[in-house]
């Protein structure tokens, strides 16, 4: 449930940048960078909070017990990390919900 939630949400993310980009013709990137998705959302009037967009989308290595969802996506299906499984279990509830939130806000 959590990666099926989690990819729909990379999807819309990268969309909201991607059009946030065309509009403002900044350069645009592959990669989501929470600083310009935040703006992104910004800019098209879609409310959803700044923090709940880090605790999704930060990348980096993150520490254990603070990793945001894609830390922990990228964590267990590029190296199968059994810990990062462990949180994932364990953070299911909370990231899904966040991710419909999500869903919810850019699909409103």
């Amino acid at each position: 449930m959590f990666l099926d939630c989690y990819f729909v949400a990379e999807v819309l993310a990268r969309k909201v940048s991607s059009f946030y980009q065309d509009d403002t013709k900044k350069p645009s990137s592959d990669k989501i960078q929470v600083q310009q998705l935040d703006a992104a959302i910004r800019h098209f009037g879609i409310v959803f909070p700044e923090a709940d967009i880090r605790k999704l989308f930060l990348g980096g290595e993150g520490h254990r017990g603070t990793k945001s969802a894609r830390q922990l996506r990228n964590g267990y299906v590029h190296s199968l990390s059994v810990e990062d499984r462990s949180e994932i279990e364990r953070m299911t509830p909370v990231f899904v919900n966040m991710l419909k939130g999500f869903f919810s806000a850019i699909c409103a």
